[in-house]
């Protein structure tokens, strides 16, 4: 069995608008929508929860009856950092899995991951224990002074990739790191997730396919305005 955590706790008001960028509508839908229609559809997805503030549960559910979201099971409580609100969502996932059944981590901001990259990151990580996301990148990068403004050394874009969502873990697994991480307080920084909690206690990952398309995600209305481009474009195409 596959279950999926739809990360909806983000708070980011870059785009200027009233409530969370996740539920803001675009061309009448919300984009928590476009991006939860990605894990309703899939075959290999058995149910999933979602985690937001609660303050957006009954937001939530709204939009759930709304759009008809049947694989849908529970809300649950965000954390402040992304570790801690998928510490949550594991944790209410306890008595609905076995230990060695998958859980397929995503946000509600990406609504570009397709189904072909849900099923190879559940693929990996039957095969491979575990699959992150990774993307190969379009330039080098450095590493700056502490002014930021210089630099004296360079990566060549072929020694890294960049990982994105989504990302895959045995449920058994996940439960022992965030035992860890809630007792010992480790890698809950803004920028941890699953898989640096996972390499901090000794793991190794294992990539996932993504494309630069699936790792779009939505943060200032730049993005918002890009997307509602192309969600008007592609319905044009239709028409």
């Amino acid at each position: 069995m596959t279950a999926a955590i739809i990360l909806a706790g983000g708070e980011g008001h870059r785009v200027g608008a009233e409530m969370p960028k996740q539920f803001v509508e675009i061309n009448s839908k919300p984009l928590f929508a476009y991006a939860t229609e990605q894990i309703q559809n899939h075959a290999l997805i058995d149910f999933y929860i979602i985690v937001a503030k609660q303050t957006y549960h009954g937001l939530i559910k709204d939009y759930v009856e709304r759009y008809g979201f049947t694989k849908f099971r529970k809300v649950v409580d965000a954390g402040v950092t992304c570790n801690e609100s998928i510490a949550n969502g594991v944790d209410s996932l306890k008595g609905l899995l076995k230990q060695d059944d998958l859980v397929h981590i995503t946000l509600a901001i990406t609504p570009f991951i397709s189904e072909d990259i849900i099923a190879d990151s559940i693929n990996v990580c039957i095969s491979k224990g575990n699959a992150v996301a990774a993307t190969k990148p379009l330039f080098n990068i450095t590493v700056t002074q502490q002014d930021t403004v210089c630099t004296n050394e360079f990566i060549y874009k072929t020694k890294y990739v960049t990982l994105n969502f989504p990302f895959t873990f045995q449920f058994g697994n996940l439960t022992k790191l965030y035992e860890v991480f809630r007792k010992d307080n480790i890698c809950d920084s803004e920028f941890d997730y699953t898989y640096t909690l996972a390499v901090a206690l000794g793991e190794k990952i294992h990539f996932s396919k993504s494309t630069k398309k699936s790792s779009f995600k939505l943060t200032d209305s730049v993005d918002f305005d890009m997307f509602k481009t192309y969600t008007n474009n592609k319905e044009e195409n239709y028409t």
